[in-house]
């Protein structure tokens, strides 16, 4: 398991963040259901994807762009 590496702002900003995303994920996947294609199901498939992970990481306390050396605010 990484080491954690954010406080807990860094972890409620990558909640909330995860939480929108998915939840834009889902209503653009709602709204477009009968016809997904193109660049739609990339943008769903993104957004989920890119939730998901912000959940992981403020669930765990850990960034990954922190790991990377990388200096954020939060």
């Amino acid at each position: 398991m990484p080491a954690c590496n954010i406080d807990h702002r860094g972890r409620f900003i990558r909640l909330g963040g995860g939480v929108i995303s998915l939840l834009m994920g889902g209503t653009l996947f709602l709204l477009h259901l009968p016809k997904l294609y193109d660049l739609r199901v990339t943008l769903v498939v993104l957004l989920a994807a890119g939730g998901t992970f912000s959940l992981y990481e403020g669930l765990i306390g850990w960034c990954a762009i922190r790991a990377l050396g990388i200096k954020t605010r939060w």
